[in-house]
């Protein structure tokens, strides 16, 4: 069963207006879709995106697909 089917896992969209509210912070803000992508925004103000996943050996990894700017909102 794929997980956003099963009642354990909550996943919750990022909206345009949750990303756009979010401003910098002193430290690297997160905000999570609960499946996996990531949007970090940092204290500098740049923006970008990362996937969360796990490896088949359990090994949890991160990579990044590509900074905010390439994509319009």
């Amino acid at each position: 069963m794929p997980p956003f089917e099963d009642a354990r896992y909550t996943a919750m969209a990022l909206t345009v207006r949750q990303i756009n509210s979010t401003k910098p912070s002193t430290k690297i803000i997160t905000l999570s879709d609960g499946l996996g992508l990531e949007l970090r925004i940092s204290p500098n103000g740049s923006r970008g995106w990362r996937l969360r996943y796990t490896r088949p050996n359990g090994l949890p990894l991160h990579s990044s697909i590509a900074t905010a700017s390439h994509f319009d909102i």
